[in-house]
């Protein structure tokens, strides 16, 4: 038996974000088919065709002239039939290069401190931010060329950016951005399976108060994405901390 997939691959050639989305699809629209109560012929019409627009999107009935193609691509000359072979796809995004044990050994050992880190500053206030940074530029000042120079470099610039952060977080004016996501938990509840999707929507507000009001039309815009093991929530950040989910 022959079975596939179709892929739909993002700017960077990733499939996952479509995958997760196809899947949260897929459940959504299964589990409204699976429905005895429909409240009328609209409502269940309307789930029959969000069903057949997502199998336009994801399944595909293959063609003998497929069926041919995918075999000799598989057994070639099993078919008997000439068949064009197929084009090999070059990537455009550079491969990094490949990870040695002894590069993932490091870089498991300074992941705890690197975290260690950015929970120290985030315990701290402004004012006692703005002293670390100081702190920093005067010492290491002194001694340009010592290596751990440019590791407290790092520190000095994280605590920038936090100290940033912090500011806006304490101004209700400034650009804010209000976002709304979905996370979605597999039947199993297997804690390692929760499964956080990308943001629905998002939008840049004039102020933390107009971020506010536009989370509150979105819960109410994606409320019928809520379901049992699907979560909605909304939240507001100042632009300069908010990051799109990967």
């Amino acid at each position: 038996m022959l079975s596939g997939s179709i892929l739909h691959f993002d700017e960077l050639g990733g499939v996952q974000r479509s995958l997760a989305v196809s899947a949260m699809e897929a459940w959504e629209t299964a589990d409204e088919l699976d429905r005895e109560d429909f409240p009328n012929d609209i409502a269940e019409a309307s789930a029959k065709l969000r069903r057949r627009r997502w199998e336009e999107a994801n399944r595909w009935m293959p063609t003998p002239a497929d069926i041919t193609r995918i075999v000799e691509a598989i057994w070639p000359g099993t078919t008997g039939r000439p068949s064009e072979k197929g084009k090999y796809r070059t990537g455009t995004r550079k491969p990094r290069p490949q990870m040695t044990y002894e590069s993932r050994e490091s870089l498991q050992s300074l992941e705890s401190p690197a975290v260690s880190i950015q929970f120290a500053m985030q315990e701290l206030k402004p004012k006692s931010l703005k002293a670390l940074i100081s702190a920093i530029k005067e010492d290491r000042e002194s001694i340009p060329d010592r290596f751990d120079t440019f590791v407290w470099e790092g520190i000095r610039i994280a605590a920038e950016k936090t100290l940033a952060i912090k500011q806006d977080q304490g101004r209700k004016s400034g650009k804010w951005i209000a976002v709304v996501r979905a996370f979605v938990v597999h039947p199993d509840y297997d804690s390692r399976n929760v499964r956080r999707l990308d943001d629905l929507e998002t939008m840049e507000c004039n102020g933390r108060d107009a971020a506010v009001a536009t989370c509150r039309e979105y819960l109410r815009k994606y409320a019928d994405h809520f379901d049992y093991g699907t979560e909605i929530e909304a939240t507001v950040y100042p632009a300069g901390e908010y990051a799109p989910l990967e």
